[in-house]
């Protein structure tokens, strides 16, 4: 099962410039930041980092500060959250921290190499809130009642249907997040959808190719394609 999942990415950069007469090759996209007011990081491989409102407050809480850590581990996020005990952690503060990341990158010269590794440790972060977030539901009486985002897995050649493995998922959820929930599961695609509750279920008319590091095409926009649910 899949859900009514916004679209998460915008379009990718503009190419690359053409050399010139005296055949210097041709400059790479660098990150650019949109001056705009809903501050919008666009990343040269198209995906996006968008500030949370209240970023400052975010950042100091306790969750906003597990979350830089998080990001920041060189072990594995899964032992460094064990480590906590009272701390709680949710999408905002981990938008939060991922949002600061991207402007480190663009602004402060963080160097490609350990954002690549942090963002890697911010994917990790998203998979586990994704399956607390599934275990919760599946947990909670009368949880199958509650409306909400699915999420189906397509393995290979399948078609997608009600054989496939499907999970109601958390509203916070992405399409990328998906994507990777997908891959990680032995998918190569995903189907979105969304419920009203008791399984009364409506699909998207086409899936969405899924890879180990998400959609296909970071700057893919599924919202009002045939790649979401009728949100109607």
């Amino acid at each position: 099962m899949h859900k009514g999942l916004q679209g998460v990415l915008l379009a990718g950069l503009a190419a690359g410039m053409l050399a010139g007469c005296g055949g210097s090759k041709p400059q790479k996209p660098e990150p650019v930041i949109e001056e705009d007011v809903s501050a919008v990081i666009q990343l040269p491989d198209g995906s996006t980092c968008t500030e949370p409102p209240g970023l400052a407050a975010l950042l100091e809480s306790p969750g906003g500060q597990l979350a830089r850590r998080l990001l920041s581990t060189e072990g594995k996020v899964e032992d460094e959250l064990a480590k906590e005990k009272e701390v709680k952690i949710g999408h905002a503060e981990v938008g939060a921290a991922w949002f600061d990341l991207c402007r480190a990158y663009v602004r402060e010269g963080l160097q490609k190499p350990e954002f690549e590794r942090q963002r890697g440790n911010y994917v990790g972060v998203r998979q586990m809130l994704l399956a607390q977030g599934i275990r919760d539901w599946v947990n909670r009486k009368d949880g199958i009642k509650e409306a909400g985002k699915l999420c189906m897995v397509v393995h290979g050649t399948e078609t997608a249907d009600a054989r496939n493995f499907t999970r109601w998922v958390p509203p916070e959820t992405t399409v990328n997040d998906c994507a990777v929930f997908s891959a990680r599961a032995g998918g190569t695609e995903i189907l979105l959808g969304c419920t009203e509750g008791q399984w009364k279920n409506h699909w998207a008319r086409r899936t969405v190719p899924a890879t180990a590091g998400g959609t296909r095409n970071r700057g893919q926009v599924v919202r009002d394609t045939p790649s979401a649910p009728d949100p109607n």
